[in-house]
């Protein structure tokens, strides 16, 4: 007989479905997250907007942060968390933009390691129900930069480009420190 477990539960140590024995992780899990390691740290975008990747759990967890530059302030656009899926045996992601118009979307979908290249592959979901499908591939280059493409698909012509796009790895990027919070 399956359950859900409260919330509760897990705060009191008590859940996974009321289990006796420790299960620990997997070696397809560990290998799936390590993906990620290379991508750590701060990056920024000539266009004043930057990124974030740090662990969340060490190697279980994975933060992404969205900003924009303004005034020389960090300006919080987008939070998303990515994790092993047990069920589903892949990385999934949920991402949340906070209302800043035009893009009021919440994004859910994979990452995955393809060779020396992290993928993102999701659905962004608009507040009117409107969805719409995306890929981005993160190749990193020689010098701390890295090379973003993102397309998109199109219901009747597949996939197609959207952008390409260069960032470079801050100086100062221990990858674990948030961009500051923006102002509610």
């Amino acid at each position: 007989m399956r359950f859900a477990v409260p919330f509760t539960c897990l705060l009191l140590g008590l859940g996974a479905a009321a289990r006796t024995e420790y299960v620990s992780r997997t070696d397809e899990d560990q290998e799936a997250m390590r993906a990620f390691t290379p991508f750590l740290g701060t990056w920024l975008f000539p266009e004043e907007r930057g990124f974030e990747l740090a662990w969340g759990f060490e190697e279980k967890t994975v933060h992404l942060r969205e900003f924009r530059i303004v005034d020389d302030d960090r300006e919080l656009l987008a939070e998303a968390m990515a994790g092993w899926h047990y069920g589903r045996r892949e990385i999934v992601y949920h991402e949340f933009v906070r209302d800043h118009r035009p893009f009021e979307v919440m994004n859910s979908g994979v990452f995955r390691g393809e060779g020396e290249s992290l993928l993102r592959e999701f659905t962004s979901f608009d507040p009117d129900g409107t969805t719409l499908d995306w890929r981005e591939r993160y190749d990193l280059l020689p010098g701390d930069g890295l090379e973003l493409s993102i397309d998109y698909r199109d219901e009747e012509a597949g996939w197609q480009p959207w952008g390409l796009f260069r960032a470079r790895r801050e100086e100062s990027s221990p990858g674990d420190a948030p961009p500051e919070r923006a102002a509610r």
